[in-house]
Order: structure tokens, then sequence, then C-alpha cells
């Protein structure tokens, strides 16, 4: 490291070690003795794999080829080519046997809050502007938290779990201020409408429209039946009415537009694919409606369910899709490996985005100025939707399952597979976050607490170049600038913790359930943002 400090010391390998080579992602490190190559995880120290050459003589030298698919050693008079294409995962992360790794993750409405959950029953609440763990509540022990969701005003916290229980935490202080029951299978998704209605969906397809602070758990409850999560609403600010589109039971082909009043939840469109629904998107007022379907198109829809524009040009499924807030630009992926930058008033193409894998979520800021895409080889890259450029990119090292963007851009929030560590980026170094401020003018501090910013991954520009960018029809865009590596880690100490928590304290807390007994709130003095 930059400070010379041993971070792990690698065993398990027999006799001389001759040569070592490390991957160009960070992380895996190649170790060759006799006859054997040892395969270690850069950010464990453990052994992941060991290949046998099958020759009773040392292997004297390591090369990997610069795109990273093969490892070339010399053992005696004989050359092997190993695949290592298909990256090797990380060994077992041992702080999640304690903790339990991250299964939900929200970002709240003022940008100031993030929360996690875990499959500990664990959900932690994070300060992003100190960068600091400021409480954390056990919601069930060992009962995996499957979602989150902040109150409009993000003074409140929704947190459901597998046995169908949600807790509301009080964000100030942690405390548990109600539980409620209404579902008997695992919550799929909860979120807060205008006033103090919440909507819920289990697994089962079993959605409820309820009161947050009724505590009779019968009364003025609304029942439907046949919802797949996930759900997207929009608040009708100043009246009881908001509308939300939801996937169908009846046919994974269509989406359903809903209305909810004071007094009635009514069916007000139907949205068709000739294939699958894979994705979609609502513009931030409601009025559009985006989907992407396994037929490799994408619809844009307006809220009364009239279709206005097919955007065709992916050779794949639609994986991911965004809007931005003033509903002139769409992005999309696809696992064609391919960002598509759309115009929507015309549906043309704007630019065309080269990815190294398939893309697993994409996002857009309000003002559509930048745009995020990631994959699922860890890449997350920041691109120019008005110059079709990539502006940085940062690896994760593992698959990105899902992405969450502030308003501003200044922070994004990662949830990783089976990793108990929450990555949160910040982006006010970045040529993302000075091109968002020529934009628009942030209330925000661009100077926060960033301690030991973590220089990241340059991309090979030569070799099948990501950052390529293809030009619409519509005329050739400026050359695409090499990517700079200036997205920055958050991090509270110097070690890769990660997300630890302090067992459950025997001091009851004000918090009491209205239904049933909820463990009290803990404190964690070592919490680390990753």
């Amino acid at each position: 490291t930059v400070s010379g400090q041993e971070l792990h010391d690698m065993t398990g390998h027999e006799g001389k070690i001759n040569s070592l080579v490390a991957a160009h992602d960070d992380c895996q490190l190649f170790a060759a003795s006799k006859s054997r190559i040892f395969c270690y995880d850069i950010h464990t120290g453990q052994i992941v794999l060991i290949w046998d050459t099958e020759v009773l003589s040392p292997v004297t030298s390591l090369q990997i080829t610069r795109d990273n698919f093969f490892l070339i050693s010399g053992c005696g008079g004989a050359v092997h080519v190993w695949s290592i294409r298909e990256r090797i995962h990380d060994g077992v992360d041992q702080s999640m046997e304690a903790e339990g790794h991250v299964t939900a993750v929200a970002l709240s409405n003022d940008d100031k809050l993030a929360a996690c959950g875990t499959v500990a029953g664990i959900v932690a609440l994070w300060d992003l502007d100190i960068a600091q763990c400021v409480c954390t509540t056990v919601h069930m022990k060992r009962v995996e938290i499957t979602s989150l969701a902040f109150s409009l005003d993000s003074a409140i916290v929704l947190s459901g779990n597998t046995t169908g229980n949600i807790i509301l935490i009080e964000t100030s202080h942690g405390r548990v201020m109600r539980s409620v029951s209404l579902h008997n299978e695992s919550i799929k998704q909860a979120i807060w409408m205008v006033g103090k209605r919440v909507v819920s969906v289990d697994k089962g397809g079993f959605m409820r429209v309820w009161d947050a602070f009724e505590e009779d758990e019968d009364a003025d409850i609304q029942r439907i039946d046949g919802v797949i999560a996930p759900l997207q609403i929009v608040n009708a600010m100043g009246s009881g009415n908001a509308s939300f589109v939801s996937h169908t039971a009846v046919t994974p082909k269509e989406l359903r537009v809903w209305n909810i009043d004071n007094n009635s939840l009514n069916i007000q469109s139907r949205l068709h694919h000739t294939e699958n629904i894979t994705t979609f998107a609502m513009a931030a007022n409601g009025m559009l409606i985006l989907t992407g379907s396994a037929d490799d198109s994408l619809k844009i829809w307006n809220h009364q369910g009239h279709l206005t524009q097919v955007l065709v040009g992916h050779e794949g499924k639609v994986t991911s899709c965004a809007i931005s807030a003033d509903e002139r630009t769409v992005v999309s992926g696809a696992v064609d490996k391919k960002i598509f930058l759309w115009e929507v008033s015309t549906g043309n193409t704007l630019f065309v985005l080269n990815a190294r894998a398939p893309l697993s979520c994409v996002e857009i800021t309000a003002d559509g100025s930048v745009a995020f895409s990631a994959d699922e080889e860890g890449w997350l890259e920041t691109w120019s939707v008005q110059r079709g450029t990539l502006l940085s990119s940062f690896n994760s090292h593992r698959p990105i399952v899902s992405l969450l963007s502030s308003s501003d851009a200044s922070r994004l929030i990662l949830k990783l597979p089976g990793c108990a560590q929450l990555p949160i980026l910040c982006l006010h170094n970045t040529p993302a976050g000075q091109y968002k401020a020529e934009r628009r003018r942030s209330a925000r501090n661009p100077s926060i607490t960033s301690i030991n910013s973590t220089t990241n991954e340059k991309k090979d520009s030569t070799s099948s170049n990501p950052s390529e960018t293809i030009p619409s029809s519509k005329g050739a865009p400026p050359k695409p600038t090499a990517p700079r590596p200036t997205f920055d880690k958050l991090e509270r100490s110097k070690s890769r913790l990660s997300i630890a928590v302090e067992k459950e304290k025997s001091s009851v807390h004000g918090g009491v359930s209205i239904s049933g007994s909820v463990p009290p709130v803990t404190g964690s003095k070592t919490c680390s943002i990753l």
C-alpha cells in the first residue's frame, strides 16, 4: 500500500515462489512454485484456486494478457495457457459470519441519509455528510431484511423482512415507532405515499395500502392480490392521490398503472410488449412511463397508457432503463453490452456507448446531464449525456446488483451480492461532479469528509476500447476523452472493514412496538463506509 502497511500474509503455497503476477482487475494474485500455480484473493488473502501443471519442474514465469482473459505460464520445457476470463470470485467474507451481508439499501429523499439492512436482521443508518453510521437497529434477530424505504420527509424509514413484518424506525435516534404484521410472506417492497399511508407488497403478490400511524391494523386497509414487485410510485403533492406501476401475476408481458385516491384503488391503464417486460421507469411527475423488454425494444407511454415512442436498437434483452426528470433523455442498458442514450421527443438515438459486460443497472441525473451505468463485472461508469463521452470509472470487483444516485449526483450507493460492505461513492472530485455543478447549483458543500481517497482502475483504451462512442445518424460527436480515475470512496478507517455492528445491548429504549416485541436500538462505534 501507499503507507507500506502489511495487509495480508498469504500462506498455503508449497516450496519456493518463483514468479508472481497480479490480475489487471486487482482481484487476484497468482503465485508460481514447483509444478503448481496458486490463485489468491487479493482482498482477503485466501487461496481460491490451485492449478497443477502436471510437470515436475518449477513454474518459472507468469504473464497475463492485456485483456485479462488468459494466464500464461512457463514450466520446464512447456508453456501453459490458462483461461481466467471468468473472474474467480472473492473468498468468503469473514465479517459476514458476524453481521451478515447487505440485502437491502435505500437513500433518503433529501440525500442526507442512507440505510442498509443485512441478512442478520440489522438496519444501519448512515449520515452521508460526515461519513458515519449514526445508529443501528435490530429488526428481528437473524431474520433477513428484504425492503427499506424512507418517508417523504426522511424522518422515518420502513424496514420489511422475510416474516412479513414491517417496522417504522425514527431516523433521528433509531427508535422503533411501530411494528406491523399485515403480511404472511416475505416483504418485497414497502413505499410511502403522501401523508401517512404506506403501500406494501409481499412475495405472494398481496398488496396492502395502510395507515402508518393507525394502531388498529384492520382499520381502513385496501387489499389487492396479484401485484408483483417492484413498484414505482408518484405522489400527487397537495392531494391524497398517487399513481404507481407494477407487474401483474396475469402475464409478465404486461404492466398495470394504478390510481390510488382517498377511498379507492383503480386500474388506470395497461402497458404491453410482445415479450416479457424486464424493466420499467417512471418520470418524476408520472406523466411518462418507460418500459424495456426481452424483445430488445423500449417503449415510452403517457400516463393514460397511450404509446408515444418505440425505441429500437439493442441487440439483446433490455435489463435496465431510466428517464430524466425533465423528460428529455432516456438511458438504457442490455445484455448486448450497449448503453443507449435516447431523445424522448423524437425517439432518436443520441449515442451508443460500449460496456465491458452485460449491463445490470443504469441511472441518469434529474436534469439529464450525467448518466451512470453498472455491469456484471463490477464496472461503474459515468457518462456525459451531452457529448457521449466517458467521464470516470470505478471497479467494485463484484457484480453490481443495484445503483442509487442522489439528485445532485454527488453520492452513489451500490448493492453488491453476498457482500458485507456498503460502497458509498462520492463524485465531488470527478469531471461528472464539476460538470454537474456547472449545469445546476447544489446547496451541498462540495468539501465533505473524505478520508483515504483511493485511486481507481483505468480501463485499457487500446484493446476493445470500452469507452468508444458510436455516433448516431444525426452526426459525428466529438471524440471521447480518456477516462479519469476520479471516483472517491468515503472511508472512516484505513482497513477494508465491513459494516461492524455491536451486539444487542440490554438497555431498553422508549420505542415500544404496538404489535409484538421489537428488540431495542443498538449503537455502533465501529461502522465504516466503503
